[in-house]
């Protein structure tokens, strides 16, 4: 069952999607999959998920120390 999702909810969850993000230190290289794993961790909270994750797929992004 999904849930039905606010403008609030979506603006909170990119913010704490940049944070994991920037916790993790991901640099995104292509927007495309920047968005599409956005996506996906909107989904996953969508879903019922009320702690999602960045998923990395292993491309369009760098790792950062």
């Amino acid at each position: 069952m999904t849930q039905g999702i606010s403008y609030g909810e979506l603006a909170a969850l990119e913010v704490e999607f940049d944070k994991q993000c920037e916790q993790q230190h991901v640099q995104w290289t292509d927007e495309e999959v920047r968005l599409e794993a956005l996506n996906t961790f909107v989904s996953d909270y969508e879903e019922g998920d009320d702690d999602p994750q960045i998923t990395l797929c292993g491309y369009g992004y760098t790792i950062n120390n």
